[in-house]
């Protein structure tokens, strides 16, 4: 098995850090954490994925809904499945709870490696956060930013915005604007934007994906991003297994 994606992480050689990696964004946001699940769980033991959201049912790896998060028990569902996805039992049929952030720090002693979403985007490639979106706890060792490139020369008004509405009011734009990639690239980098969610200490990667339909746009996004930030950043094509680092 290659070990295409697991360049976006820091390098975290010895499984007893415990490292915890945040994810943040749309576009492709489940993808990537479900295939970095994969190459990891060829590295290490006990690999954990989790969200502090709300998930879907579709999911290709084992889930697991415990009553306890702590102990032998929780342990014991690696022996079955790895990687491993944890979450809350909903009432809802089609969906499953996140966890709180209580509960993934002891996630996070228990697993060799967690990687987490930290917000929801409804499938779409480019957002705006609220109150209700959960801040990446200080306890996490990285974020991993992503956006995607299919947004890049479309509108609000077009359906690729999650929250559109309150998206153009934050940033006092119409719902027409024409999303350009040095607009998009302040919003993903920002302290007022994505980065309102991240504390100042931690570092970041970013990730700018579908460049399999839309390469142009993501490579002149990911240089747009590039030449905001001293992070890392990266564009690719989870669905094609496609990632290289820009710049």
């Amino acid at each position: 098995m290659g070990y295409r994606f697991i360049q976006i992480l820091e390098d975290y050689s010895n499984p007893s850090s415990h490292p915890c990696i945040a994810f943040i964004g749309g576009g492709g946001k489940s993808s990537l954490i479900s295939q970095l699940g994969r190459e990891l769980s060829q590295i290490y033991s006990r690999v954990a994925l989790t969200s502090l959201t709300k998930s879907g049912t579709q999911h290709t790896e084992a889930v697991c809904l415990p009553d306890r998060f702590r102990g032998p028990e929780l342990i014991s569902h690696f022996a079955l499945a790895n990687p491993l996805k944890i979450f809350r039992k909903s009432p809802l049929p089609e969906k499953y709870e996140g966890i709180s952030r209580e509960e993934l720090f002891d996630i996070r002693n228990i697993a060799n490696i967690c990687l987490f979403e930290c917000d929801g985007a409804r499938k779409k490639p480019l957002k705006i956060h609220t109150k209700d979106d959960p801040k990446v706890p200080e306890f996490a060792d990285q974020v991993i930013v992503v956006v995607g490139a299919d947004v890049v020369g479309t509108s609000p008004e077009g359906g690729l915005v999650h929250r559109a509405g309150l998206f153009c009011d934050f940033w006092d734009i119409a719902s027409t604007k024409i999303l350009d990639v040095d607009f998009i690239s302040m919003v993903v980098t920002s302290k007022r934007g994505y980065g309102s969610k991240i504390p100042d200490r931690l570092g970041r990667s970013y990730f700018v994906n579908k460049a399999d339909d839309h390469g142009d746009s993501a490579q002149a996004l990911a240089q747009a991003i590039n030449e905001r930030t001293r992070d890392a950043v990266y564009m690719g094509s989870v669905h094609q297994g496609m990632i290289r680092r820009v710049g």
